[in-house]
């Protein structure tokens, strides 16, 4: 979508000329104050501005500024706020157009003279802008570079993640069936970031794998982070902890091989992990997020009175697997004897980390940040997913807020 924000008092004229744009290819908001637009100009970068030239400064202005638009341009050179990328000029005044038409020209921005009953001559040229701006967005640019990627593997996790942000724009990519969503933000120390979240198309390594490859090539993002919920270990976390996978592998990377015994036959797991560990600096995440989580918690128990929560934050190894384990034996037998420091254990991890480690992109940092939902045995509800997918997702903005991954 081309994100376009009108900045005019004239309601009649947004209607008419919001009335010719394809609403298949735009996104659009308004405001009819020259300080309402600084305002978002201050916190989000728009593909277009079309620019009202004489338009009251704030929403107690008796009359309107005979040159608001022009000085809400010339602010743009100005730190602090986001110049769109393209600018047209609007007014229905004669005098007005003669008089700014040098200033618009002199930036290679057009303007229009609207007028409510011949609309030919402006239609067309706001027409060309859009399909020019959507071509150069979608159809010729093949890639964007961001600073974040943040990957989900289910909706709940994802929702949870955009919930935390405000102004996405979905990403319509060419031949790419994918879910993108773009936004950014600024942490507290003004450090500007591109994010792109995804979604997983099916939960499981491969399709972790594939997404993070995709992900990598198209967006060539720093830092890559996965969040949600994974299955945890009974009597080592409990439900609702954090766990931070310093390490991880696929559990079920081996060799199966027929034994025959004095009780029988049966077959025997030989298990070969390929372990995969996270940039050493994000293991101090442990002891230096205490107030973050205290700030978390509060939030959500002022909110949610009849489920109070206290969580820890555990930093452990947590391997991945192509399966759901509902069974507590299985882990026992199969996945503990792996690392014996085991925390819990998910179905992406692995294959968000393996895309990371074996690209062939500049180094990329990763880490994996999931709360327990369960205790991979045959009791799995979602009276805990909620919370789960709000934490893992909370952590991980204040964590980039805060400057700390």
């Amino acid at each position: 979508m081309v994100s376009i924000l009108f900045v005019d008092d004239n309601l009649d004229r947004i209607r008419s000329i919001k009335s010719t744009l394809p609403e298949d290819k735009v996104k659009i908001e308004y405001v009819t104050t020259k300080n309402e637009a600084l305002s978002k100009f201050v916190n989000k970068i728009y593909d277009l501005a079309i620019i009202d030239i004489m338009l009251p400064d704030n929403l107690d202005a008796q009359n309107p500024n005979q040159k608001a638009g022009i000085e809400l341009i010339q602010s743009f050179d100005r730190r602090g706020t986001n110049p769109p990328n393209y600018i047209i000029g609007v007014t229905s005044d004669e005098e007005t157009f003669s008089e700014y038409e040098e200033f618009f020209n002199n930036r290679l921005f057009p303007i229009i003279k609207w007028s409510p009953t011949d609309n030919f001559a402006w239609k067309d040229k706001i027409k060309n802008n859009i399909e020019y701006l959507y071509s150069v967005k979608y159809k010729n640019k093949r890639n964007l570079n961001v600073d974040i990627a943040i990957v989900t593997a289910v909706e709940d996790e994802f929702n949870a993640v955009k919930n935390c942000y405000e102004n996405w724009e979905e990403l319509n990519i060419v031949n790419d069936p994918g879910t993108y969503f773009l936004t950014y933000s600024t942490s507290k120390r003004g450090k500007k970031y591109s994010i792109v979240l995804s979604l997983i198309p099916e939960i499981g390594l491969t399709s972790a794998s594939n997404l993070t490859t995709k992900i990598i090539n198209k967006f060539s993002p720093k830092k890559v982070f996965m969040v949600g919920i994974c299955g945890g270990i009974k009597g080592i976390v409990k439900l609702g902890d954090l766990i931070i996978a310093n390490t991880t592998w696929d559990y079920g990377s081996g060799k199966i091989k027929p034994v025959n015994g004095k009780d029988g036959h049966y077959y025997e797991f030989e298990p070969s992990p390929h372990q995969i560990s996270i940039n050493p600096n994000f293991t101090n995440l442990k002891f230096s997020t205490d107030s973050i989580m205290e700030e978390i918690i509060r939030n959500w128990n002022s909110r949610h009175v009849d489920k109070l929560m206290y969580p820890k934050i555990h930093i452990g190894p947590m391997p991945s697997g192509s399966s759901v384990i509902c069974d507590e034996a299985i882990f026992k037998e199969i996945i503990k004897p792996q690392h014996r420091k085991c925390l819990g254990l998910d179905m992406e991890t692995y294959g968000v980390y393996y895309a990371c480690t074996n690209s062939s992109n500049s180094p990329i940092e990763f880490l994996s940040i999931k709360s327990v939902s369960d205790f991979a045995d045959e009791e799995k509800n979602d009276d805990y997913h909620e919370f789960c997918c709000y934490l893992s997702a909370s952590f991980l903005k204040k964590c980039i807020d805060n400057e700390l991954v």
